[in-house]
């Protein structure tokens, strides 16, 4: 594998990280380790969306520029954005380890990248090793993976403010449970065309609805968490919206504000989605809802990170055809609210127990 070595020579160095936002926030161990290599160079960070970009600035690790680029969403600004990229020379160029292969090694040539390194440029990816994405994107670099080089993020003074209002009609002593109600990102029947949606993670509404219930009926607070993509969902929801116990910040807050409300919960539950992976880099415990794809591999790298899932003999399916076109989801649909609550009763008890040792 074409490697990196420890280096004191300032130089230009382009990594590409343009994927969603749990991706971006494993990706920040392979920035951790190019800052380390190279802690003079210039660094241009390229990802996907401006919530990318929230998440490499709420790292703080030393960055130059970051650049956000969709290359499907207009090819005029993605061919001005590669002329621009051109122009700087870059001495260096990764891609995180999940990028497929041709893709990273085009970008790269296109981008007038001198010396293409890490897994891609040996024609592999991280799905080539039996290892988390965190730890893929160290691999890449050639160093071993240390704590040091762990996904952290952290809250910005102005964000907790925005949320604090908010938390204020809730009791401190009382667990306050941090439910994010999306069904991740969605995947496309037609990959090249851009069509047919569909949600492979998704655990659906109905049965967060029902863990809520159940959630409320324990004696937790709730904070909904999620984006304006989330707002419809709200409508299964209204029964508990003006319950004191329950706080809505659906469709309220950005990333950083998201960041902040997640950070003063005592735990999140969510599906495999970004929130999760921001939840366990802020270092709050994580229940996550995992069906079709590997928690081992790609679930929220953190020592307070616990999962529910139920066993098929399909799973995992991640990467091949089925993830899309399963006609039944039964690794998700057979995950019941009452699974999820055994889970958090659990990890509650846990963290009584770490809390009164």
């Amino acid at each position: 594998m074409n490697t990196v070595k420890f280096s004191t020579k300032q130089l230009n160095i382009l990594v590409e990280i343009m994927h969603g936002l749990g991706d971006t926030v494993c990706a920040l161990s392979l920035l951790k380790g190019v800052r380390y290599l190279y802690p003079n160079a210039r660094l241009t960070v390229l990802c996907k969306m401006n919530a990318g970009r929230d998440i490499i600035e709420s790292s703080r690790i030393p960055v130059d520029e970051i650049i956000v680029l969709d290359v499907y969403k207009d090819i005029y600004i993605t061919y001005k954005t590669i002329l621009n990229l051109r122009k700087h020379h870059f001495d260096i160029g990764i891609s995180a380890g999940i990028t497929p292969v041709k893709k990273s090694k085009l970008f790269m040539k296109l981008c007038g990248v001198k010396k293409h390194i890490g897994f891609q440029a040996s024609g592999t990816n991280k799905y080539d090793y039996d290892i988390h994405f965190v730890e893929a994107n160290v691999k890449t670099l050639g160093l071993e993976f240390s704590d040091k080089l762990k996904p952290q993020l952290y809250v910005d003074s102005d964000s907790d403010e925005f949320v604090e209002s908010y938390f204020k009609m809730l009791e401190k002593t009382k667990p306050i449970i941090g439910l994010c109600i999306g069904n991740a990102d969605p995947s496309l029947t037609n990959r090249w065309l851009r069509i047919g949606r569909v949600f492979p993670k998704a655990w659906g509404i109905t049965k967060m609805h029902d863990l809520l219930d159940l959630l409320v009926k324990d004696g937790n607070q709730v904070v909904l968490i999620g984006g304006s993509q989330e707002i419809p969902l709200l409508e299964e929801l209204n029964e508990f919206l003006e319950l004191p116990q329950v706080v809505n910040l659906v469709g309220k807050c950005s990333i950083k504000q998201s960041m902040a409300a997640i950070k003063r919960c005592t735990c999140s539950i969510g599906i495999d989605t970004g929130m999760q992976h921001i939840a366990g880099a802020l270092s709050v415990p994580t229940i996550s809802i995992f069906g079709p794809t590997n928690p081992k591999y790609i679930g929220a790298f953190s020592d307070c990170s616990y999962f529910v899932e139920y066993e098929t003999d399909c799973k995992y399916c991640f990467g091949t055809n089925q993830y899309v076109h399963c006609n039944h989801r039964r690794c998700l649909t057979e995950i019941t609210p009452q699974h999820v609550m055994t889970k958090v009763k659990f990890v509650l008890r846990q963290l009584y127990i770490e809390r009164n040792l």
